[in-house]
């Protein structure tokens, strides 16, 4: 049966893939004010706005590649590294969790990561209607799949999860503003709800395992760009999320023995 539902997961990460690539290009940098400004998604090369049909699967599995129609030239890879790993990533949560009602929150949060990491990568910015979108709707679904069932202390640890998240890295940008932007202050309370979901001291071991990628990251990102570009610290978070969320019961098991 779970491979039913492994399969199911990919299939609906397709086009979940599609549309989070899609969003993701959507965005461009305001510098002046710092912000990630949504508008139509376009070809670096020659500027053509691209719709949703023409980055859509069938298209470059027919043709092989990610073009732009207009001009021919690839996309950058970004299009084709969110429309493969929304789908991946969607399989190893659900061999991860197996079949249980709280598997639902966790799928949502796939998607919302990948889009969010994807654009601080290309950005440097994690725009808030991305974040608080995915934690409305992640409030909901832990809320149908906890309450119904009688289990109200799981649904107030994923809301305490949130406020120590985000209050540890609010604290930790008010010390130093410059060494975290505040999308990655936002994004911490979208993660410590899905965390407190589980346990609240997975926070914890959420953030341990964020600020190891994140450390792996910049190094490269560093190293990639001999030194001239900053990294962002919102793919490390992310990653360190979906990290503890998938390993969570040896996790716990060791943590209590």
């Amino acid at each position: 049966m779970i491979w039913i539902v492994c399969a199911l997961a990919a299939t609906l990460g397709v086009p979940l893939g599609w549309a989070a690539a899609h969003l993701v290009h959507r965005y461009t940098e305001d510098p002046e004010a710092e912000l990630a400004v949504f508008g139509p998604a376009t070809c670096d090369h020659c500027g053509h706005t691209l719709t949703a049909g023409e980055t859509a699967p069938p298209r470059w599995w027919t043709v092989g590649k990610l073009a732009c129609p207009h001009c021919g030239d690839r996309l950058p890879s970004s299009w084709l590294a969110v429309q493969l790993s929304v789908p991946a990533l969607l399989v190893i949560t659900v061999a991860a969790f197996g079949l249980r009602w709280s598997l639902i929150p966790y799928l949502w949060l796939v998607p919302v990561l990948v889009v969010a990491a994807a654009i601080d990568i290309r950005l440097l910015l994690i725009p808030r209607r991305i974040v608080w979108v995915g934690f409305g709707v992640g409030v909901a679904l832990i809320a149908a799949t906890t309450l119904p069932m009688g289990h109200t202390d799981k649904f107030f640890q994923a809301l305490a999860g949130a406020a120590l998240y985000f209050g540890f890295l609010f604290v930790t940008h008010m010390i130093s503003p410059a060494g975290m932007g505040f999308g990655d202050v936002r994004l911490a309370a979208l993660l410590g709800l899905y965390l407190g979901r589980i346990a609240l001291m997975m926070t914890a071991v959420g953030l341990f395992i964020a600020c190891v990628f994140g450390v792996i990251f910049g190094l490269a990102v560093r190293r990639a760009s001999h030194g001239r570009r900053h990294f962002p610290f919102g793919p490390g978070l992310a990653a360190g999320t979906l990290v503890a969320v998938w390993f969570w019961s040896p996790i716990l098991s060791r943590l209590n023995p």
